[in-house]
């Protein structure tokens, strides 16, 4: 895998800083542009496509609805019931703006933010599918997607935390740093220890001869 990566350390670097200067000065009022994925972090891999985020301004994500809000930003919750781990609906707590409830679905009483309306709303001729959570272009080389922010970042449950150190483990890899993703995955497996469900301890297993070696 480490073989698809072209580009030396420097090159790396000077890569990521690229496409952070780019997203600075393409990033608008309401609007910041985060290139993410592989691509964003300066690794160049053969047959990639490149990931880019756009995280509203105009609209936040809160853990409590007991939260001092800013009356100009429109404010969402997270409801976790009846979702699959690593999921959640947005539910509206605050919302002034006309053009959000067009994208908002009513259900048992109270108001869901919909992101396949929001996809449905801006597909346009550079990125005319949807892709999961993104929108996509029809040569595969773009994947957008439209996002929410917290002002603190938290994660839910155990169960996230445990995927996040996977994904962490698995970017140790692509680099060949195989002590460090050892590690990762290592904690990912202290934090959620079910074989069945977590990649982790496979993972762990099958780099765990190449690190010994």
């Amino acid at each position: 895998m480490c073989q698809k990566i072209v580009g030396t350390e420097g090159h790396v670097k000077t890569v990521r800083m690229m496409n952070s200067i780019r997203d600075n000065l393409s990033s608008q009022d309401d609007l910041t542009k985060i290139t993410s994925g592989s691509f964003g972090e300066g690794l160049e891999i053969k047959g990639s496509d490149i990931d880019i985020m756009y995280v509203s301004k105009c609209a936040e994500v809160c853990e409590s609805s007991y939260t001092r809000f800013n009356p100009a930003k429109t404010y969402f919750t997270m409801a976790t019931e009846d979702t699959h781990p690593g999921f959640t609906h947005l539910r509206v707590v605050q919302c002034y703006d006309p053009s959000v409830f067009k994208l908002c679905e009513m259900n048992e009483g109270y108001l869901y933010f919909s992101s396949m309306r929001l996809k449905e709303r801006i597909l346009h001729m550079r990125t005319p599918l949807i892709h999961g959570p993104c929108m996509s272009d029809t040569n595969g080389e773009y994947d957008i997607a439209y996002c929410l922010h917290r002002e603190k970042y938290f994660i839910a449950c155990s169960y996230q935390e445990a995927i996040s150190y996977n994904i962490i483990g698995i970017a140790y890899q692509l680099v060949g740093d195989l002590p460090s993703a050892r590690q990762a995955f290592k904690r990912s497996i202290r934090l959620y220890a079910d074989q069945d469900e977590n990649s982790a301890f496979w993972r762990l297993s099958s780099i765990s001869g190449l690190y010994q070696s």
